[in-house]
């Protein structure tokens, strides 16, 4: 054999080993870009199921606080409107006229009276003094009247034994609770 024919079958069999270690290799990187596409795939469909349940939490979420919130504004309108009413009435009693605003407070100090009692002063809302006079006088009571800002209407006994309450203000109080559920079911019905 001369020496060309050895180099060229030297350069043949190189070759031929180029292409197969080639084919090899190009076999091997089909496989491993299959195996990537399927498992880059798999991390998509995974990362979309995970978004898609983190974007389904977030919507229940906003839906839970939209319904919390518009629950929290009901019961706020609801306490605005029973508190407008009870300032109405409030109001309303207050401003009576000066017979049943007599008549009203003087059964009210009535009930509350524990007898017979010594009074020392007698506070009422200012420009009220005649009315509590006369108050007074109904339940067989005489005392000197001091007006009082923080009353509204009706009157606050003092006596040597103790206070007597029979404003407007602590009626309300007193009541109010049971009143309320009056109030909601009339405006409700």
């Amino acid at each position: 054999m001369s020496h060309n024919t050895l180099v060229q079958k030297i350069e043949a069999d190189a070759q031929a080993a180029v292409s197969e270690v080639q084919a090899k290799q190009a076999t091997a990187i089909e496989v491993i870009e299959k195996d990537t596409a399927t498992k880059v795939a798999d991390l998509q469909t995974a990362h979309k199921k995970q978004l898609e349940k983190k974007l389904a939490h977030m919507e229940l979420v906003a839906l839970s606080r939209a319904k919390q919130a518009a629950n929290i504004a009901v019961q706020s309108a609801k306490r605005e409107e029973i508190d407008s009413v009870f300032a109405l009435v409030k109001n309303e009693l207050a401003s009576m006229p000066e017979d049943q605003y007599v008549t009203f407070f003087s059964a009210r100090l009535k009930a509350i009276l524990d007898g017979k009692v010594e009074v020392t002063s007698v506070h009422t809302a200012p420009g009220k003094e005649a009315e509590a006079k006369k108050i007074l006088k109904e339940a067989d009571l005489d005392g000197d009247i001091v007006a009082d800002k923080s009353i509204s209407a009706g009157l606050i006994v003092h006596t040597k034994d103790g206070v007597y309450d029979a404003t407007l203000s602590r009626m309300l109080s007193d009541s109010r609770g049971e009143m309320e559920m009056d109030v909601v079911a009339i405006l409700t019905s």
